[in-house]
């Protein structure tokens, strides 16, 4: 009798991918279609949860600021690492799939430069933030919201292509990611 489990395996992790190449040129094809870019922005988070098995996955954009006098949580924090720093920009929350989709909450709609670990990437503060012990790790400032979203790992990346900032964030998964990621800017 013959052992064909590492046979069924790569059958599985084949048919992964294809799930995947063929969900990517679904993509792909609504994209081309005439839509709002909050529209779009959502659909591509959509399809990355969907198909890449994560939990959720924030896309925030860089906004000049027009809500500080208007109730912005970050703007009234006068000393500590959450301090709003810049006046002039900051992330907005465009859209948010997975088991987190509100993107009005007062602490998360805007992300001021700096602040929490998403803003100290935006800001070129910090390089990358990787975890894979979310819901412990004295560098989320949320353990309990971490917690209740099941969050395991997460990784983010800031880097530079052709002389411009950019950033990019690999969205949160259920399970520990135990060989390093490769990241394009």
């Amino acid at each position: 009798m013959r052992d064909i489990t590492v046979q069924k395996q790569a059958e599985a992790r084949t048919e992964k991918m294809l799930m995947r190449q063929r969900g990517i040129s679904r993509l792909q094809q609504s994209l081309l279609a005439p839509a709002p870019l909050e529209d779009k922005l959502r659909k591509v988070t959509d399809a990355i949860v969907r198909l890449f098995d994560r939990r959720f996955l924030p896309h925030l954009v860089d906004r000049a600021r027009r809500l500080c006098d208007r109730g912005c949580p970050h703007a009234e924090v006068r000393e500590g690492p959450d301090v709003c720093r810049r006046r002039d920009r900051c992330l907005h929350l465009a859209t948010s799939s997975g088991r987190y989709t509100h993107i009005d909450g007062p602490a998360h709609r805007r992300i001021p430069f700096g602040c929490h670990n998403i803003g100290r990437l935006a800001s070129g503060e910090e390089a990358k933030f990787l975890t894979n012990d979310v819901p412990n790790d004295p560098r989320v400032h949320d353990h309990a919201w971490a917690r209740e979203l099941g969050l395991i790992s997460f990784a983010g990346y800031s880097c530079e292509r052709r002389g411009k900032k950019r950033w990019a964030f690999w969205p949160c998964s259920p399970n520990i990611r135990s060989s390093p990621m490769k990241m394009r800017c």
